[in-house]
């Protein structure tokens, strides 16, 4: 079944294009997610964030405050800082 197609105006008075997918199209979507999820879930490190479902890009700067905290960081030059 085709894209719906709906056109967006633009500033300068042109229009973008934009495809609305149907609703059979969105089921296919998501089983085939929840498939190739379950298939390469073993595959990501713990310390993955990228495109993982319940993980942001603020998961990840979290998971990286508590790494380093109280750790020596090198910022070159030969200093260091403690976080």
């Amino acid at each position: 079944m085709p894209s719906r197609r709906v056109y967006i105006p633009k500033a300068d008075g042109r229009q973008r294009p934009l495809g609305i997918a149907s609703l059979e199209d969105k089921i296919v979507q998501q089983a085939v997610v929840t498939v190739l999820n379950a298939i390469y879930k073993e595959d990501f490190l713990g310390f993955s964030y990228g495109f993982r479902p319940g993980r942001s890009q603020h998961h990840a700067l979290d998971a990286l405050t508590v790494a380093l905290k109280g750790q020596k960081v090198n910022i070159g030059c030969g200093y260091h800082v403690v976080l």
